[in-house]
């Protein structure tokens, strides 16, 4: 049973085509075709350039080829690599929590000295606060000490 066109009768190049175009073996005819196309134009080439007078390696033109894996081996070396990628991270990771340790003790006293400066920071900030918040009898608060700690703040900007 033939495939019949539009009109019944034998098909068009279209019809054709389009019986053909999406199916795995029409597809995979394409690329073979497409595949000698290309080696006929090389051997045209080689034949030329040698009929031209210069040197032809056929062995340099081919690329090399890696043997073609199949699916599973894909996976199989693509999960190779990533686990190999993840044991890289993860000794970088060891590395830095070593370097960590060695300078812990510089780290220890850095730290030690940043708690002591936070400290004596809170403490003067509560001297300041109870210098400003004194009142007089009435509920006044007393205005020379404002004027003494904004004179302060004016010096050490200068400074």
């Amino acid at each position: 049973m033939a495939f019949k066109g539009k009109d019944g009768n034998t098909p068009s190049k279209f019809d054709k085509n389009a019986k053909k175009t999406y199916t795995r073996e029409y597809k995979k005819e394409q690329i073979q075709k497409n595949i000698n196309k290309k080696k006929i134009m090389r051997k045209k080439y080689e034949k030329l350039l040698k009929s031209e007078g210069y040197e032809v390696d056929p062995e340099e033109n081919k690329p090399h080829k890696e043997p073609k894996l199949s699916y599973k081996e894909q996976k199989q070396l693509n999960i190779e690599k990533l686990k190999e990628q993840k044991r890289e991270r993860r000794a970088k990771k060891r590395e830095a929590t070593l370097a960590k340790f060695k300078d812990s003790k510089e780290h220890r006293e850095e730290h030690l000295k940043r708690i002591a400066e936070i400290k004596e920071k809170n403490l003067q900030r509560k001297k300041r606060n109870e210098k400003l918040n004194v009142k007089t009898k009435k509920g006044q608060p007393v205005m020379s000490f404002k004027i003494d700690d904004l004179l302060q703040k004016i010096q050490n900007q200068q400074d």
